[in-house]
């Protein structure tokens, strides 16, 4: 079997599995609507009997509902680290940004938009969730010539407009909750290199290839480069994609792994069976 054919049968199988899991949680709605902490009690009490069959029944509402607590849990986990780091900039911040950036942010237009702070350290990314904004180092305007410092600030500026920050947590908080799944990890890292490459895309195509690929070589060897990690940001991470593609190679479609789909898919499944 040939490797396309291979691929789509997987995806099949993976769909063939997610359909499954939608009929099983709708014949467990009613049981859902129970308090949680009930199936809870129920399941260890039917444990304690000895009762494998009524402690599985009991399993999957508990399973759905522990599920839901690891999402929760994580969004706020990470809304709470979002807005130290948004308060940590506010006060990090400066008033004046130097006469060269202040001129590129006028011309495109982003002069309420921009936040700039006093470091060496080259940083650009967006931040904020339902009104994000964009972050720029005076080490990065230092680093940077106009063109490349104006292709930085469109790249943000298509992760502002589309709220990618918000985009980025919710792509995290899924692959948390769905961590039992293999392939959860790798339609994450696929979607969040798919934003970039779009705001690459974006930049590239208003400041031109060359800027662009010029900017990120600098901010990638710069002896200051540093990576944020923190959640609700978006900006320039280097990615081997990214990299082949501003260097003009086509970059390779989105493929999730054998290994990935079928493991996934074999416990999706292992799920519904002890589910119905």
């Amino acid at each position: 079997m040939r490797t396309n054919q291979l691929c789509r049968s997987l995806l099949a199988l993976f769909g063939f599995s997610i359909v499954c899991t939608l009929a099983s949680a709708s014949r467990l709605w009613g049981t859902m609507l129970l308090p949680w902490w009930v199936a809870c009690c129920q399941t260890v009490q039917m444990s304690m009997n000895d009762r494998p069959g009524h402690w599985l029944t009991n399993l999957a509402p508990v399973a759905l509902m522990g599920l839901l607590l690891i999402g929760f849990s994580t969004l706020a986990t990470r809304l709470w680290k979002t807005h130290r780091f948004m308060a940590q900039l506010k006060v990090a911040s400066i008033a004046f940004p130097p006469i060269r950036l202040t001129r590129i942010m006028t011309d495109l237009g982003l002069s309420q938009q921009v936040v700039v702070l006093a470091t060496n350290v080259p940083l650009a990314f967006c931040f904020g969730l339902l009104r994000p904004r964009i972050c720029i180092s005076t080490g990065l305007v230092e680093t940077l010539n106009n063109t490349e410092l104006k292709a930085v600030l469109l790249h943000e500026d298509h992760h502002r407009r589309l709220r990618d920050p918000l985009r980025h947590l919710l792509a995290e908080v899924l692959a948390a909750m769905f961590f039992f799944l293999p392939v959860a990890a790798e339609l994450r890292d696929g979607f969040l290199t798919s934003i970039e490459l779009n705001a690459d895309r974006h930049a590239a195509r208003l400041a031109g290839r060359p800027s662009l690929a010029g900017a990120l070589h600098k901010i990638l060897t710069h002896p200051r480069a540093m990576r944020l990690s923190v959640p609700g940001i978006a900006g320039l991470s280097a990615t081997e994609v990214r990299i082949a593609e501003l260097l003009g190679d086509r970059p390779a479609a989105l493929r999730l792994s054998a290994h990935s789909l079928l493991t996934s898919s074999a416990i999706i499944l292992l799920g519904c069976m002890l589910a119905l």
